[in-house]
């Protein structure tokens, strides 16, 4: 079973079949209750890679004064590669923001990338990936 999460998310190419590997969000309370965070309370301070068919979970943790906004998905061009999850961190202590990047297959060795945000963005609900060909 797995632990108490929301916001599962699959690469695009596993839309509407069987598929191995899921993506969602949770929260560590190792630091503490829930920071509230934008405008459905508490914010996820974890992203977690759920392998369906044998239960194994990886996870980033943000650690403490971190919440994490809704991850994104984003396919690779290499053959066998799982792309990558994006997702904007609330850095609360410092009232900044940064999109962090993690290879999804990966995701428990922390983000591969942080971009700051010149500014704190407020709390997003839903975040979606969308190559430049389909616009």
């Amino acid at each position: 079973m797995a632990p108490a999460g929301d916001f599962p998310r699959t690469a695009d190419k596993d839309l509407m079949v069987d598929y191995d590997v899921a993506y969602f969000m949770g929260l560590d309370f190792r630091f503490g209750p829930p920071i509230i965070s934008g405008p459905v309370g508490g914010g996820f301070n974890t992203i977690s890679r759920l392998e369906l068919k044998t239960g194994k979970i990886t996870s980033h943790v943000a650690g403490p004064q971190r919440t994490l906004q809704e991850h994104f998905h984003v396919p690779s061009k290499k053959k066998g590669h799982e792309g990558y999850l994006g997702c904007i961190a609330d850095l609360q202590d410092q009232n900044q923001a940064e999109l962090q990047i993690f290879e999804a297959q990966f995701v428990d060795k922390g983000p591969i990338a942080r971009i700051r945000v010149p500014l704190r963005l407020r709390s997003g609900v839903h975040g979606n990936w969308v190559p430049a060909s389909a616009l």
